[in-house]
């Protein structure tokens, strides 16, 4: 999209806001060429500033304010969903402001006692709004990281709806190890066959991420076609595991690995 003979183009990256920096970030659009993939950029808005745009583009700030933003996801009528690490809070973001009914949900337990933990990874069920469903991973109180699945409740059906919580939570694994401060990043997307992927760090353990078994260090290949409606959970891994994933064995974790 062009305008004035400038290049637009607006992208949040999947949560690389300096968590180190100060809590209190922008969201910046900037419109790419078509060839380009279409992103959303978070970023503290003092780094922003001294940046450097390509020759033909320019910088929209869209909002400020955030606490800590770390990832996000959009709904598909285009409604964002955005984390903060250290609140713990999924915020959400209508017509270029932030929703009426703020926040949409603070998640409990979480631990972000350090700069790399917290609420981290969103993802929103690609048969929403049939599926009104988001999934989350954190780092939890007890040292574990946990990947549990919302329902979505309120205006889940309107594009400009305002009214949007998230509540039945549905743990779908809560005993991945988490016994050190670092390297305990957590990701999720969808991929194009449906399946929910999610990276795991290493926990600064690379000797045992060596071994699928202990989810250090793993792509993680999970089907959620097959989970209830309603419950808390967790939920067994025979329900997760595509029949196709990679790896074999009578190991149930190692079969949720797609690469390590």
């Amino acid at each position: 999209m062009q305008r004035g003979g400038s290049r637009r183009r607006s992208t949040v990256e999947h949560g690389f806001a300096d968590p180190s920096l100060s809590g209190s970030a922008s969201l910046r659009v900037v419109v790419v060429p078509r060839s380009l993939v279409l992103l959303l950029l978070l970023v503290p808005a003092p780094v922003v500033a001294q940046a450097t745009l390509p020759t033909g583009f320019v910088e929209d700030v869209l909002l400020s304010g955030f606490d800590h933003p770390l990832s996000m996801a959009f709904l598909p009528d285009r409604r964002l969903l955005l984390t903060e690490r250290v609140s713990g809070k999924v915020r959400v973001v209508v017509g270029g402001h932030v929703a009426a009914v703020d926040p949409a949900l603070i998640v409990p337990d979480v631990n972000s006692n350090d700069l790399e933990r917290g609420l981290q990874g969103i993802a929103v069920d690609p048969r929403w709004p049939q599926s009104p469903y988001v999934y989350l991973c954190y780092t939890r109180q007890g040292d574990r990281m946990a990947l549990v699945r919302y329902t979505g409740t309120g205006a889940i059906n309107d594009p400009a709806g305002e009214n949007l919580s998230f509540t039945s939570p549905l743990v779908l694994i809560d005993d991945f190890q988490d016994n050190n401060t670092v390297h305990n990043g957590l990701g999720l997307r969808f991929g194009v066959d449906g399946y929910l992927l999610m990276s795991v760090g290493d926990d600064s353990d690379p000797c045992s991420a060596q071994t699928p078994s202990t989810l250090r260090g793993t792509l993680l290949r999970i089907d959620v076609s097959r989970l209830p409606p309603t419950g808390t959970g967790p939920v067994p891994r025979a329900l997760l595991t595509p029949p196709d994933n990679p790896l074999s064995g009578p190991d149930s974790n190692a079969r949720l690995v797609l690469a390590f």
